[in-house]
């Protein structure tokens, strides 16, 4: 089960565009006010897929973050994709 904080990092990252900026810049300093545990911290950095789904992180959240969605050159930053 995914813990709360984590949860919170998760929604972010699924449609905050000064979040998903924030953590493609500076990922330690983004999520440094969650107080995530030590494994959830190591996987979003490492950006580990394994780690994060045994962590509770959906697995269509994590198909979509492989999709390079939220990459810099997505339209991000409240850009709207022509």
């Amino acid at each position: 089960m995914i813990s709360k904080n984590m949860s919170k990092v998760v929604n972010n990252l699924q449609g905050n565009w000064g979040f998903i900026e924030k953590f493609l810049n500076n990922p330690e300093q983004a999520i440094q006010k969650f107080n995530l545990s030590k494994d959830e911290k190591e996987a979003l950095l490492a950006r580990n897929i394994n780690a994060l789904y045994k962590l509770g992180v959906d697995k269509t959240l994590l198909m979509g973050a492989q999709s390079g969605a939220h990459s810099k050159t997505c339209g991000g930053g409240g850009n709207k994709v022509q």
